[in-house]
C-alpha cells in the first residue's frame, strides 16, 4: 500500500476517533463545570464579605434531637423505660437536661435499674428530674432556683460563662452544649441530676 494512502487512511481513522470522543468529553466537561459550579456556590460571599450558609434542618422534636446525639443514648433509653410512650413529642415547649453516656457511666448501676417496680419508680424519678416544668420556647434556662416534672428543684448558675446546674443532694454539672429541636431545647449536661 502507497504511504500516502496509507497515511490518509489513518489521519481519517484517527479524525473519526476524535469526533467519536467529543461528545464524552464534551458530557465529562459538562459534568466537572457543574461540580465547580455547585462547590462554589456553598462557599459564596454575600458582597458585605459574610459567607453565605445553608439554612440547617433540626429535628422536629426534642426526643429527635436526642435519639440523633450518640453521646446521650443512656438517657434516651432510661427515658423510654421510665416514661409513657409519646412523652415530649407534642407541641412543648419542652426543656430537658440530657446527661451523657459519661456522666451515666459513673454511677452506681443501681441508680438507673428500671428492672424492678421499685427500680422503675427511682428512674423515672431521676429522668423527671432532669425535664424542666413550666417551660418556654427559646433558650428557657433562666438562672435561679427552678421546678422540674418529679417536683423537685435545682439550682442554674453562672460560672464564667458556663451554665452550671445543682441538683437537690448538693452535685453539680455543666451545660455543655445545647441542641436545638422544634418543640423545645436540650441542654446537655456533663452529670446526672439526682433528687434530694
Amino acid at each position: 500500500m502507497n504511504p500516502s494512502v496509507m497515511h490518509q487512511f489513518d489521519r481519517r481513522a484517527l479524525d473519526h476517533r476524535r469526533r467519536q470522543r467529543r461528545p464524552l468529553l464534551g458530557a465529562i466537561l459538562l459534568a466537572l463545570l457543574l461540580m465547580l459550579g455547585a462547590s462554589c456556590s456553598s462557599g459564596a460571599h454575600h458582597a458585605s464579605g459574610a459567607k453565605a450558609t445553608t439554612p440547617t434542618t433540626q429535628p422536629k422534636t426534642v426526643l429527635a434531637a436526642i435519639g440523633d446525639d450518640p453521646e446521650l443514648t443512656t438517657f434516651l433509653t432510661a427515658l423510654r423505660l421510665g416514661t409513657p410512650t409519646g412523652t415530649m413529642d407534642g407541641a412543648g415547649p419542652y426543656t430537658v437536661l440530657v446527661p451523657t453516656n459519661r456522666a451515666f457511666a459513673k454511677l452506681a448501676p443501681s441508680t438507673i435499674d428500671g428492672s424492678s417496680p421499685a427500680g422503675r419508680q427511682k428512674l423515672v424519678q431521676v429522668i423527671d428530674g432532669h425535664i424542666l416544668a413550666g417551660a418556654t420556647a427559646g433558650h428557657p434556662l433562666t438562672l435561679g432556683r427552678v421546678t422540674t416534672s418529679s417536683g423537685s428543684t435545682i439550682t442554674v448558675a453562672r460560672s464564667g460563662s458556663t451554665l452550671m446546674v445543682t441538683d437537690g443532694q448538693g452535685h453539680t454539672a455543666k451545660v455543655i452544649r445545647t441542641l436545638p429541636s422544634g418543640n423545645g431545647w436540650v441542654y446537655v449536661i456533663d452529670g446526672v441530676l439526682l433528687p434530694a
